[in-house]
């Protein structure tokens, strides 16, 4: 029982770093598709880049959400192996 604590606690870890990663991560494809935008408005790119660009955003945020659901299913397990239960009211 101890060893599985112990890598639940190891792998909320884990997602906890995969979300900052994807939070970083969706920052950065913000930037660069307002940028592409800039650009578009601009005439220095195609319509299809900018499509490109908010495609890559709109990824890095269903990235970011996965990650996030993942850290709080693995987050109510730890805290169900304190005595919380896994399920609230």
């Amino acid at each position: 029982m101890y060893s599985e604590i112990e890598q639940a606690v190891a792998d909320m870890n884990g997602q906890a770093d995969e979300f900052y990663q994807a939070d970083r991560q969706e920052e950065a494809m913000k930037i660069a598709h307002q940028l592409n935008l800039r650009k578009y408005e601009e005439g220095l790119v195609s319509a299809i880049d900018l499509h490109t660009s908010a495609n890559r955003l709109m990824q890095a945020r269903a990235e970011k959400l996965n990650a996030r659901l993942k850290y709080s299913l693995k987050k109510r397990l730890v805290n169900y192996y304190k005595g919380e239960p896994f399920i609230g009211e």
